[in-house]
């Protein structure tokens, strides 16, 4: 089951990594669209990816104790 955890995990990293702004405008660089298709950013959706990642970063923290 962890297996399909952290295949689950992988692919949602992939798909936030597709939404952040990695060029173009100095001001919005580094931040995360609001989905496909719509270039919107909102401070909100940018905050809750931050904090996914660092759940993800927990996550394979535990996982590289045990």
């Amino acid at each position: 089951r962890e297996i399909i955890y952290l295949d689950a995990i992988k692919l949602g990293v992939k798909n936030l990594v597709s939404l952040q702004y990695t060029s173009g405008d100095r001001r919005y660089k580094g931040a995360f669209k609001y989905r496909v298709g719509k270039d919107v950013i909102r401070v909100d959706t940018t905050q809750h990816t931050i904090d996914a990642y660092m759940k993800i970063l927990q996550v394979y923290k535990e996982e590289k104790i045990k």
